[in-house]
């Protein structure tokens, strides 16, 4: 397959900028994060700049993402069916069980990304940001992700046998998770729906409740996307 060497260095800096972490970074960080040449780094940069895809404080001389991505990032939202279908449950759910949920999806080999959230209207509540990482070893999630990878783990052949997985405690100290799968016609993963909760707040068999209804409404959401596709 062709690739053009500046679009994805493009997108790595997007990508690196839309990192906590690395969310303001100088021209020297990027390019050394990256192993770029720090030329061609600052060329992209200011092309990205341009394009309103990156914004530059020459007071501190960091660079930051650019406002247009909001647009872009609400236009994707809006124009991909599936995951617009899957909003809808995702509201549903926060708002019927009072625990944050999330749709994911895999980010390169080890990690999986939130793509979009829905937080119940409650004063203690899970945050989570769109766009944040996480890896996908020991989660519920990354269970679900995997699944059908050629080689199965025991949590991974729970998924199969049941539909979902639980994560007490497993998410981050003091928070568990539930997930089941989302699965289309070819019978490949792409997204996974889940619930955070804070363990204190939930029993074992609470969250085996909340596994059942997240697995529900993962059936829903494949049903209806399968009608698109």
């Amino acid at each position: 397959m062709y690739t053009v060497p500046a679009v994805i260095t493009a997108s790595r800096i997007l990508k690196l900028l839309a990192r906590s972490k690395y969310r303001q970074s100088t021209l020297t960080e990027i390019a050394d994060h990256l192993a770029i040449n720090k030329s061609t780094c600052l060329r992209v940069l200011r092309t990205l700049q341009q394009e309103e895809l990156v914004r530059y404080n020459e007071r501190t001389r960091m660079y930051m993402l650019g406002s247009y991505l909001i647009v872009l990032g609400n236009r994707a939202a809006d124009f991909l069916d599936d995951v617009a279908i899957a909003r809808v449950h995702l509201s549903n759910l926060a708002h019927e069980t009072g625990h944050t949920a999330i749709l994911a999806q895999k980010s390169g080999a080890d990690k999986w990304i939130c793509i979009a959230k829905e937080e119940p209207p409650v004063d203690f509540r899970i945050t989570i940001t769109i766009g944040q990482q996480f890896p996908i070893d020991g989660t519920s999630l990354g269970a679900c992700l995997r699944m059908l990878d050629e080689t199965v783990n025991f949590e991974q052949s729970q998924v199969l046998e049941k539909g979902y997985a639980v994560s007490m405690d497993g998410f981050r100290k003091g928070i568990s998770s539930v997930a089941a799968p989302i699965i289309y016609k070819d019978q490949e993963v792409r997204y996974v729906l889940s619930l955070l909760a804070v363990t204190s707040s939930v029993s074992a068999s609470g969250l085996q409740k909340l596994a059942e209804r997240v697995k529900a409404e993962a059936l829903r959401i494949s049903e209806q996307i399968s009608r698109l596709v």
